[in-house]
């Protein structure tokens, strides 16, 4: 029996039982599972981590790869030999302009003055999110009373940073910004 062709919709799968995130294309399948040399990004991502100060968690969300991933290349763990080229590319993406373009972005927080909330109905401290934000107490505090409209990309990662470092959101809900924050 042959694989049922698709020529009227080729992101569609060839095959009844293949399935394929919705837009992506055969080739784009082909360049994820492609595999590269992992040294060489795990060098840029100790150089980047030194430039900015920034941890591991906000340079993972800064370029779209997987905290694990970003967090075993910088020794958190047996470092992998590989990594996917889709990976790859991503992590060369990220520069010191880049990181110091969201620190002047502004998008809305919506999304951020939820996660606060939470973080503080967790106990955390308001001191600790000062510093872990790299805010001052007044800003942090109209951003969690909703007064604050609109913050920084960069405090947006941070406190997405901070709540998967407390186990508060999982790695996938925090790819791309929110509904309401890509209104902005």
């Amino acid at each position: 029996m042959s694989t049922p062709s698709r020529p009227d919709r080729p992101d569609q799968p060839q095959h009844p039982h293949q399935t394929r995130r919705p837009g992506r294309t055969p080739a784009d399948d082909a360049v994820a599972h492609r595999w590269v040399p992992s040294a060489r990004f795990a060098a840029h991502l100790r150089q980047l981590r030194s430039a900015t100060g920034l941890p591991w968690r906000v340079l993972a969300l800064a370029c779209g790869v997987s905290p694990r991933t970003v967090d075993r290349l910088l020794g958190g763990g047996r470092p992998p030999r590989r990594i996917r080229q889709v990976d790859a590319r991503r992590l060369l993406l990220l520069d010191t302009r880049a990181l110091a373009a969201l620190e002047l972005e502004l998008v809305k927080a919506d999304g951020t003055t939820a996660r606060l909330r939470a973080l503080v109905g967790l106990g955390v401290p308001l001191s600790q999110l000062c510093s872990e934000l790299r805010i001052d107490r007044t800003e942090l505090l109209d951003l969690i009373s909703g007064r604050r409209r609109r913050c920084t990309a960069m405090v947006r990662l941070r406190t997405r940073a901070a709540c998967q470092s407390r186990r508060m959101w999982t790695w996938s809900e925090d790819v791309g910004p929110t509904e309401s924050e890509e209104a902005a």
